[in-house]
């Protein structure tokens, strides 16, 4: 890292900026940093849920609107 180096954080709310792996902030109480995003433990549980719908769906499970 140079001596100098400008945190780029961009969008990000929490984790490490890419360029000099500084702080963007952290989430504190507002849940868990995925993806430079806080995430709270709702969030997280209703994102699983999506995603295993979706893995579900895809897989012609039964009752999915597949025959």
């Amino acid at each position: 890292m140079p001596a100098e180096c400008t945190p780029v954080c961009g969008l990000l709310e929490c984790g490490l900026d890419p360029v000099c792996g500084e702080s963007c902030g952290s989430c504190a109480d507002a849940g868990d940093c995925i993806d430079g995003e806080c995430k709270t433990e709702d969030e997280l549980f209703i994102e699983d849920s999506q995603a295993e719908l979706a893995e579900a769906c895809q897989d012609g499970a039964p009752g999915h609107g597949y025959a």
